[in-house]
């Protein structure tokens, strides 16, 4: 009768540390979902703001290269302009000096 008494006991003890076991199992199993719920949210808005951050840099480049673009054309068209500049003075100097060459002959000559 001890015996049975025991085993019945350790039967009672063992199916409620089985049940328990399963509960905590179960108590896993549901937070471990829970967490992969949470971590997938998070990282939804971690994207988000990513795209945004990127959205933000895109526009912000294009800005640049336009603004770089203008002052390229800017300074390609004040090149052109100095080049024109430097040859008008090339072309007064010459006829200044040609204007002059005659009166400087005439000097050289007294």
């Amino acid at each position: 009768p001890e015996e049975m008494e025991r085993t019945l006991e350790d039967d009672i003890s063992g199916s409620s540390e089985e049940d328990d076991l399963r509960e905590t199992i179960e108590d896993l199993r549901f937070q471990l979902k829970e967490n992969a719920k949470a971590a997938d949210a998070y990282v939804q808005i971690l994207s988000q703001e990513l795209d945004s951050k990127v959205a933000v840099l895109e526009e912000s480049l294009e800005e640049k290269t336009f603004e770089l673009d203008k002052a390229l054309f800017e300074l390609s068209e004040l090149r052109k302009s100095s080049v024109d500049y430097f040859q008008v003075l090339e072309n007064e100097r010459d006829c200044a000096s040609a204007a002059l060459a005659p009166k400087l002959d005439s000097l050289e000559g007294t």
